[in-house]
C-alpha cells in the first residue's frame, strides 16, 4: 500500500556560536539538533539529515544520523560552499519525511564557520505494516563526478517517493513498499537515463543504483505574466516547476521573472506543474476561468518538440491575505487550539469567502475545496475577515494548514449557483502548529 507522505515541524530558535581559532584549517560551518517523535515527543534515532543551500537546493553536507537521543550534527566545509542559508532535509524509517511540497523548509541563517541549532519533529506513518516497507540506495554521478541535490524519485502506479543526494552523491529512499519502481532523476541543466524495472521487495533494502547526469532531452519553457489587482507594488514574481508526482521543485527549476516574462533553459525530461509567485510575494495564479488550465501541466520534452515550449502568457492577481495565524513569519509561536480564530485581510469584488482547514497530511478536515458550482462548506460573508474555528479537534503539537478563497457568484439565488473564485491565499502561507498542554 502506497504511504502519503506530509510532515509535521517544530523549528527551534537560531543559537549562533564562534568557531577556534585554528587556522591551519578551513572553517566548518556546523548545523545541530534533535529529530523526535511529533506524537510523543520521543528521539528518532538513525534519521538521516543533509543540510541543503537555502537559495540552490544544492546538497552541502554528506548525511548525518541520529543517536539514540535524537541528536544529529551536520558539518559544512565552508571551502567547499560560500552559502549561509541552509535548509535540512530529515527522512526517517517509519516517519514521513521533511519538508513537505507544500510546507517548504524555512531557511536557517548560519554565518561561515559558526554553528546553527534547528530541532525537527516527525509525523509517523500511519496505517501501515512498517516490517513491509523497504528502500533504495545509490549514487548519481556526472563523469567520475559526484552530482550533489540531486532529486531522485521513485514512482511505481503513480505513486511517488523520493530523496535528494548528499555532496558525496548518494541517496536513499525510505520507506517503500514491495513494487515494481521506476527511477528518475531531477536537476537543472542535467538529464538522467531512468532505471526502469526496479523491483523491491517486501522489507527489502536494495542498493547499488546508478543514475548518470547527461545533457540528452533537456527543454527550455517561456512565456509571460500579466499582473491583475496587486496588493503591493511587485513588478516580478517567481515562476517555478513542481514534479506533477511529489509536487516538489528539482534544483533549478525556479526563475524570477524579467519584464514580466520568464525563460527556464536546461529542463530534464519530466511531468511538470507550473506554478507562479511561489515565494510569499502577495501574488497567487489568477483563477480565472478564462485562463490557461489549472494547474498548467506540461510533460517534457513530448510538448516542446522543437525544444522549446512557449506556453503564453497568464495572469497573476493579488492575493488573499493570511493575518493569523501562519502570517509567514520565520518562528511563528505555536497557537492554543481554544478559541482559535482564522483571520484575513478583506478582499474587493468579493460576494462570500470559503474556508478549509487541511492536517499535517494534507487531508481536508473542515471546509471544501474551491468549486464554480457548489457553494463552500465553511462560509463567510461579504466583507468579512475572521471565522471562529468550528472543525474537529486540533491535536496539540501538530501542524494544520488553513486557506481562505473569495468568490463572485455569477447566477445568483440562494444558494449561489453558478461562482466564480477571484482569490485565494498563498500556497505557503496559513501554516501553523497548535500549542502543547502545559
Amino acid at each position: 500500500m502506497r504511504i502519503t507522505i506530509r510532515l509535521a515541524v517544530l523549528l527551534a530558535s537560531v543559537v549562533l556560536a564562534g568557531c577556534g581559532d585554528d587556522d591551519t584549517e578551513p572553517p566548518v560551518t556546523v548545523i545541530t539538533g534533535k529529530v523526535r517523535d511529533a506524537t510523543t515527543q520521543q528521539p528518532i534515532a538513525g534519521a538521516r539529515v543533509v543540510a541543503l543551500d537555502g537559495d540552490t537546493s544544492a546538497a552541502v553536507s554528506t548525511v548525518s544520523l541520529t543517536d539514540a537521543e535524537g541528536s544529529y550534527h551536520v558539518d559544512i566545509p565552508t571551502m567547499n560552499t560560500s552559502a549561509t542559508r541552509f535548509t535540512l532535509r530529515v527522512a526517517a524509517e517509519r516517519y514521513q519525511d521533511f519538508p513537505s511540497p507544500v510546507r517548504i523548509a524555512i531557511p536557517l541563517e548560519v554565518a561561515a564557520g559558526a554553528t546553527g541549532v534547528r530541532d525537527v519533529t516527525l509525523l509517523p506513518i500511519a496505517g501501515a505494516d512498517a516490517a513491509q516497507l523497504g528502500s533504495l540506495a545509490g549514487t548519481v554521478r556526472q563523469g567520475a563526478d559526484a552530482v550533489a541535490g540531486v532529486l531522485v524519485v521513485a514512482e511505481s502506479a503513480g505513486k511517488a517517493r523520493s530523496a535528494v543526494t548528499d555532496s558525496a552523491g548518494s541517496f536513499v529512499i525510505l520507506n517503500l513498499p514491495a513494487a515494481s519502481y521506476e527511477v528518475r532523476g531531477y536537476f537543472g541543466g542535467m538529464s538522467f537515463a531512468p532505471l526502469t524495472g526496479v523491483a523491491l521487495a517486501a522489507n527489502e533494502d536494495k542498493g547499488g543504483l546508478a543514475l548518470i547526469a547527461g545533457s540528452d532531452g533537456l527543454s527550455r519553457l517561456t512565456g509571460g505574466i500579466n499582473i491583475v489587482n496587486p496588493q503591493t507594488t511587485t513588478a516580478e514574481t517567481l515562476i517555478v516547476l513542481a514534479l506533477a508526482s511529489t509536487r516538489e521543485v528539482p534544483p533549478g527549476l525556479a526563475k524570477m521573472t524579467s519584464g514580466k516574462s520568464f525563460d527556464i533553459a536546461g529542463i530534464p525530461p519530466g511531468s511538470y506543474d507550473i506554478l507562479a509567485s511561489f515565494n510569499n510575494d502577495d501574488l497567487v495564479l489568477d483563477p480565472d476561468p478564462s485562463q490557461l488550465p489549472r494547474p498548467i501541466r506540461i510533460t517534457l520534452p513530448a510538448d516542446a518538440p522543437g525544444g522549446t515550449l512557449a506556453v503564453g502568457s497568464f495572469k497573476v492577481t493579488g492575493d488573499v491575505g493570511i493575518m493569523s495565524p501562519g502570517s509567514g513569519t520565520p518562528g511563528e509561536a505555536p497557537v492554543a487550539a481554544a478559541g482559535l480564530m482564522l483571520r484575513w485581510e478583506d478582499d474587493s469584488s468579493e460576494d462570500f469567502y470559503g474556508i478549509e482547514v487541511l492536517d499535517a497530511f494534507g487531508e481536508r478536515i473542515w471546509g471544501s475545496a474551491p468549486s464554480t458550482t457548489v457553494e463552500p462548506m465553511v462560509k463567510s460573508a461579504r466583507n468579512t475577515s475572521s471565522i471562529a474555528y468550528a472543525g474537529p479537534a486540533l491535536l496539540p503539537g501538530q501542524t494544520y494548514q488553513w486557506r481562505v478563497t473569495s468568490y463572485q457568484c455569477k447566477v445568483t439565488g440562494n444558494p449561489c449557483t453558478m461562482m466564480e473564485a477571484i482569490a485565494y491565499s498563498e500556497n505557503l502561507r496559513g501554516v501553523f502548529e497548535i500549542a502543547r498542554t502545559p
